[in-house]
């Protein structure tokens, strides 16, 4: 709504009215005009992130790296990703934390999560399916880690499963420590498609990591 007041009566005329209709024709063409702007430059920046993360896919043997370029361009994609994390599925049925970006505490590298536990990374797991977390403090419980400070300021988050022939591999998960209700609807369908994406690279750098060390220990004998 555009408005002019004044607290004299009958001050305005009809060419003030003609111009108030002009001026706001105009401010609605110039605001779609940068919602346009905005949106494309969103999609770019999206689109190019995906590029950079399909070069690694296509590229990276070695595990640690690939999950950190996939969590960079996650990142890259969706501003509100302020932190990252890779949880890869243990032979027992465990998610252990492979990759992180934007954390710092040193205990959180080899994090195991049960899969019973509480938490929205062993939910997904669990449940197979995306989520997205408004509020990380009553929307899912968080696991108890000790005494993690950047693990407790976490407001909110999105995580998707990384499925390979039908089975759950890992999880990754983006997260806000800034303000609850960061992610979009948007933002949790285009980590999907990361997911997706990243999930048979991941398991075959995986599986070549493993038989590589296995290589190793049987050359040591």
């Amino acid at each position: 709504v555009l408005s002019a007041q004044s607290r004299e009566s009958y001050i305005y005329t009809d060419e003030d009215q003609i111009f108030m209709e002009t001026l706001a024709s105009e401010a609605v063409f110039a605001f779609e005009n940068a919602r346009l702007f905005a949106e494309t430059r969103r999609r770019l920046t999206e689109l190019e992130s995906l590029s950079q993360v399909s070069d690694s896919l296509t590229s990276a043997i070695d595990l640690q790296p690939l999950l950190e370029n996939i969590l960079a361009g996650a990142r890259n994609a969706i501003p509100a990703g302020e932190k990252g994390t890779i949880f890869l599925t243990e032979p027992d049925g465990a998610l252990r934390l492979h990759a992180m970006s934007g954390y710092t505490d040193p205990r959180l590298i080899g994090l195991i999560l049960l899969p019973d536990q509480e938490g929205y990374a062993a939910r997904v797991a669990r449940e197979r399916n995306p989520i997205k977390i408004d509020d990380a403090h009553t929307d899912y419980e968080i696991p108890n880690y000790g005494t993690i400070e950047e693990i407790d300021s976490v407001q909110s988050g999105i995580a998707a499963p990384l499925i390979v022939k039908g089975k759950v591999i890992g999880v990754i998960s983006l997260d806000n420590a800034s303000r609850k209700t960061a992610f979009t609807g948007s933002d949790l369908s285009l980590l999907v498609t990361f997911a997706s994406s990243a999930s048979v690279a991941i398991e075959n750098a995986r599986l070549f990591t493993e038989t590589q060390q296995r290589l190793h220990r049987l050359s040591a004998l």
